[in-house]
This record gives structure tokens, sequence and C-alpha cells, in this order.
């Protein structure tokens, strides 16, 4: 019985760290309320504007890299409502084009 009570105790002990290591201590315990106030506001009129050349890998479920991809982004604004075009070129030889309509709100949402 002490022996079972031991590997219970153990593995709630193992649950828990894991669980505060990741609310805590990753990525995902970040919110963008701890950035506020910190740097410069992102106006994305301004970072998402014109000609942007973005090169990129894709992780497969394994964590290894899938494919690779180069990407040409073209954006265009009128006031708060843009038009971003994307052209995905990967290294197996395919392609793909995207177009996404933005309009951003007066209170940041997108």
């Amino acid at each position: 019985m002490d022996t079972i009570l031991l590997i219970l105790t153990g593995t709630a002990l193992a649950f828990t760290a894991v669980w505060l290591r990741q609310k805590h201590m990753t990525f995902m315990a970040q919110s963008p309320a701890d950035f506020r106030g910190k740097g410069p506001e992102l106006d994305l009129r301004e970072h998402l504007r014109g000609p942007i050349l973005c090169e990129g890998v894709i992780y497969g479920p394994t964590g290894r890299v899938s494919s690779r991809f180069v990407a040409d982004f073209d954006a265009k604004w009128d006031g708060n409502v843009g038009v971003m075009k994307e052209h995905f070129k990967y290294d197996t030889g395919s392609s793909q084009d995207r177009e996404w309509h933005l309009t951003l709100g007066n209170d940041g949402s997108i």
C-alpha cells in the first residue's frame, strides 16, 4: 500500500511540476498585457506595407523540418482597410497564393 501511495504522490508532483512550468515558464505563459507600454506601438499599416520577403520552414509533428519556403508579400492600405497578397514558393516546387483583406478597428482589433 505504501508503494502505491508513493507512486501516486510522485506522479501528482510530476504533473504539477509540468503544469507549473507550462503556465509560468514557456511561450504560452505570455500575454499581450505583459508587453503593453513596453516599446514602440505596432502599427500594421506601417509594418505591413509594400513588398516584404519572407523565408521560413515548416516543422512536422516530430519536430523535424518537413518543408522550406520563400514568400513574397505585398500589402497596401487605404486608411484602416488593407489587402495583403502572398505568393509562397516551396522547396518541393509547388507554390501557393493567398490574399488577406484586413480591417483595423479603433480598439486595435483586426
